[in-house]
């Protein structure tokens, strides 16, 4: 009971804890605003002499890279990075490509101090998951978060 409520791309399979969709998360693949790939829709294969920004080990945001490599057979040069922030200053600093939410990238887009390579064969948008323990007590303002969660998505608690 360290975390009080968490947000998921994929909720764990633990009886203990309680999952409800949240929202759908498109995913973007970002790169420098002056990447001539930008101009036009891309295939996937067309990226694949590329280096692709990764977050580390373990991080939802890597294992949807690596499965976006492994479902269209790219194996390209990769680089590692500890956060969010460090991959979107280094796709912007044109050291690479990489896929991120929509919602991590979409203020940067917007400013065009990153630009997006639109994919013919991109990743599906997957939902978010708003977790909490299905164990014990809820804390009143876990429910309140929650609440102001799914108003925030537009949703309702018996959405599906």
């Amino acid at each position: 009971h360290a975390v009080d409520v968490a947000i998921s791309g994929k909720p764990p399979a633990d009886e203990r804890l309680v999952a409800e969709r949240l929202i759908d998360n498109e995913i973007a693949c970002i790169t420098a605003p002056d990447d001539p790939a930008t101009n036009g829709p891309q295939e996937a294969i067309g990226l694949a002499d590329r280096s692709w920004l990764l977050r580390e080990a373990g991080s939802g945001t890597r294992t949807l890279n690596e499965q976006f490599f492994a479902d269209r057979g790219l194996d390209p040069t990769t680089l590692t990075l500890g956060s969010n922030g460090a991959i979107k200053q280094a796709a912007r600093a044109g050291l690479g490509v990489s896929l991120l939410s929509r919602a991590a990238v979409e203020g940067e887009l917007a400013s065009g101090r990153l630009a997006e390579i639109r994919l013919k064969d991109g990743p599906a948008t997957r939902p978010w998951f708003v977790l909490r323990a299905a164990v014990g007590p809820v804390r009143p303002q876990v429910d309140e978060f929650i609440s102001f969660a799914r108003t925030a998505a537009g949703r309702q608690p018996d959405d599906d």
